[in-house]
């Protein structure tokens, strides 16, 4: 179709619109089935078949020959025709000298057909405006068909259920009297085709990504509540339900073509669609409200009033559509302070780190698919989501004071939609606030970097002195207490000098086996190469004498990082010997947990408790402090039966 036909389209969808609306004011009173209870779910209807087809429309200028457009207009003008030729042999109906009554009844008793056709294949092609696979084609045939079947019986059928006002046809043939009941079944099956274009809209959305499930999720939503409506007409005398549904259609459409890009769509429908829904919304308001004081009040009397009306809430209700609008699409880029409020109670509900919640916020708060915080060095401080492409993204530089911190690169919403100056205006507004806090970011990183420097500075300087103390000191003593032993087999008679002689070899086994004892606790990774709960069950094999030790360890610990290792091994040490030596108890038991993001290491014992009022000592200062280095916590409680419980948790790290 040319653009010449597209517009004669949507010309006549126009003009039988106003053709009914014309008719339900000016025969609302003189016609039958013209009243409020006809005129509103008709208007709704109407409405929503309106909708389709001026977003068929647009697609079709905007992508000639793409499938979904032909499947929005030309379905939905002919149910819309099928209204409007309704009201034609109504008004003729009631008025002799009104012409083409009989056309305008043989018409209308078949051209119902339209609406449902267009429905139940939009909600079977929908978005790509073709076939899912084989199969469902195969079905759409079956589809067609079937009310194909259905409309030619209604087309000559004596029956006048779909008639207005049971008027006869003027082209029955009465032998198909009898498949009437053929007919219904026919127009039964609706339901059922319209679910099975329901569970392909599902197929379609198991198998999209994840642009195309938000499309999706709104359409099947939509697409229920037709069905439901459908089903409501069946026990209800108003038609209203389905119309509902139907209007629910381009609702849906249009949050997918503004929210999600559908069709590429969104820069030429945003810039009409305030006054589409300004228009309709006064139009039905109008229409409504002069079908329902007529009954009421004198003629024209209504009209004078629902116009002063109008034109009171005309300009109110285009600022709160454009500002709903607004926010829908753009979030609250007009509203900094919400962000900053929003972006604060975040600040004081989690316990995120600041750059990653910042860029959340932006992306929630103006409904940007990317955003993220580039430091001065390239790297990625923080990011969340991704761009449609690399070029469809804008940056807006970060100072501290006069030096360049960074960029906030911010996603375009479409590739071919560049950020508007309301956007521009706020990322450069809170651009300064954001340069300090990414300065201070950077400033934490490095002071982390820092501590881990000296932590790991601290551990080579513990492993040289390990390495001196064991390849020096530890051969001298050896040599020294054998040297002992070979002096006491020279001496022909034991006496004094043999009792000092093994008093000092005595002595150099003992010095011997603290040196071995500080080698061990000296030693930078005392789990390198084996891991925490080997080197917990390695300590716990040199345990000796009261009270005694249980240990409670899991089967495996994934690989940890050293510092971690190294902390919690240094604290389960430190908790041991302060119970040995202080607990007074006959068991202590060592625990080890791991939870999704922590480490827990507690170490009881059944012993007196500490006082009431302890002064912590060297032990459990350097046990909190190491805790709290690696971002961990250290308890000590005293329980009520007697002993002490030492819990640190900390975080956990994998290699």
């Amino acid at each position: 179709m040319t653009r010449l036909a597209w517009t004669i389209a949507l010309a006549t969808q126009l003009a039988m619109v106003v053709w009914l609306a014309v008719f339900f004011i000016g025969y609302g009173r003189s016609v039958p089935s013209a009243g409020p209870e006809q005129a509103i779910p008709i208007g709704v209807g109407v409405a929503g078949f309106t909708g389709l087809v001026v977003v068929g429309v647009l697609l079709a200028r905007r992508q000639p020959g793409h499938p979904m457009a032909r499947l929005l207009v030309v379905p939905f003008v002919l149910a819309t025709a099928a209204f409007a030729f309704s009201a034609w042999a109504l008004v003729a109906h009631h008025n002799a000298w009104w012409p083409l009554l009989g056309p305008a009844i043989w018409v209308t008793g078949w051209l119902w057909s339209a609406g449902p056709t267009g429905l139940i294949l939009l909600v079977f092609r929908f978005p790509t405006g073709r076939s899912a696979g084989s199969w469902w084609r195969r079905y759409e045939y079956f589809v067609v068909a079937t009310i194909a079947i259905s409309a030619s019986l209604s087309a000559f059928s004596p029956s006048t259920r779909a008639t207005p006002l049971d008027l006869p046809n003027p082209l029955s043939i009465p032998a198909l009297v009898y498949l009437d009941p053929v007919n219904e079944t026919l127009t039964s099956l609706l339901v059922v085709h319209a679910a099975v274009g329901l569970a392909c809209l599902v197929l379609r959305y198991t198998h999209g990504d994840a642009v195309t499930r938000q499309q999706l999720r709104w359409i099947a939503t939509a697409g229920a509540m037709l069905i439901m409506g459908v089903i409501a007409d069946a026990f209800l005398t108003s038609w209203l339900p389905e119309a509902l549904g139907i209007a629910a259609l381009p609702a849906a459409i249009g949050v997918a073509l503004l929210r999600y890009r559908l069709w590429d769509l969104g820069l030429v429908i945003r810039r009409a669609v305030v006054y589409a829904l300004l228009t309709g919304l006064l139009l039905l308001t109008y229409v409504g409200g002069v079908l329902a004081l007529r009954s009421l009040l004198p003629d024209l009397l209504p009209e004078i009033l629902l116009t002063g009306l109008t034109a009171i809430v005309a300009l109110p209700l285009r600022a709160l559509l454009q500002a709903t609008l607004d926010h829908v699409l753009y979030g609250a880029r007009r509203d900094p302070y919400s962000v900053i409020r929003a972006l604060g109670h975040r600040l004081q509900a989690e316990a995120t780190p600041l750059l990653p919640m910042v860029v959340t916020a932006l992306a929630e708060s103006l409904r940007l698919p990317y955003v993220a915080i580039e430091l001065a060095d390239g790297s990625i401080a923080a990011s969340t989501g991704s761009p449609h492409d690399d070029k469809a993204v804008e940056a807006q530089l970060l100072h501290h004071r006069t030096e360049l911190v960074g960029k906030l690169v911010a996603g375009r919403r479409h590739p071919a939609e560049p950020l508007t100056p309301h956007d521009r205006s706020f990322l450069e507004g809170i651009s300064g606030h954001l340069g300090t806090a990414v300065h201070s970011a950077a400033v934490d990183e490095e002071l982390r970097r820092s501590h881990e420097r000296l932590l790991a500075t601290r551990d080579e300087e513990r492993l040289r002195i390990q390495r001196d103390l064991h390849d020096q000191l530890g051969p001298l003593l050896g040599a020294a207490s054998l040297r002992t032993r070979a002096a006491r087999n020279l001496l022909g008679t034991p006496g004094r000098l043999d009792d000092v002689l093994a008093a000092i070899g005595d002595d150099l086994n003992r010095a011997l086996a603290e040196i071995r004892r500080i080698l061990a606790d000296l030693a930078p990774g005392p789990c390198d190469g084996q891991g925490l709960l080997a080197a917990l069950r390695w300590h716990a094999s040199l345990w000796t004498g009261n009270p005694s030790l249980r240990l409670d360890l899991p089967p495996s610990l994934p690989p940890l990082d050293a510092h971690i290792e190294a902390a919690a091994y240094r604290i389960a040490v430190e908790a041991l010997h302060n119970a040995r030596r202080h607990s007074r108890g006959s068991q202590v038991t060592m625990r080890v947990r791991l939870s999704q993001d922590s480490l827990h290491l507690d170490v009881i014992d059944d012993g007196v408790g500490f006082p009431a009022h302890i002064q912590p000592g060297v032990g459990l200062n350097s046990m909190r402090a190491r805790a709290e280095q690696i971002g961990g916590s250290l308890e000590l409680r005293t329980s009520q039966g007697g002993g002490v419980r030492v819990r640190s948790v900390l975080p956990v790290v994998t290699s």
